[in-house]
């Protein structure tokens, strides 16, 4: 997992970030369980940027791996 500040030298977003990561991790597996689509869209985990064409990304894994960082119980 990892914070990309696109930006030249950055704008602080990392330090920042860090001592928020929970808020973050939260937000984030509100935002990916809250999105109606089944796989991944330009609205929850779709990049415009991604370098893979998105082939990659992986809505479930997501939540999965959020769950488990955030410690909520993961069905299987």
């Amino acid at each position: 997992m990892f914070v990309h500040d696109g930006h030249p030298g950055g704008v602080g977003l990392t330090r920042e970030a860090f001592g928020k990561l929970e808020t973050m991790l939260e937000r984030t597996l509100e935002m990916l369980s809250s999105c109606p689509c089944e796989d991944g869209c330009p609205s929850c985990v779709h990049s415009p940027q991604c370098g893979n064409a998105n082939r990659t990304l992986n809505k479930r894994l997501a939540i999965r791996l959020l769950k488990q960082l955030l410690e909520v119980p993961v069905q299987p």
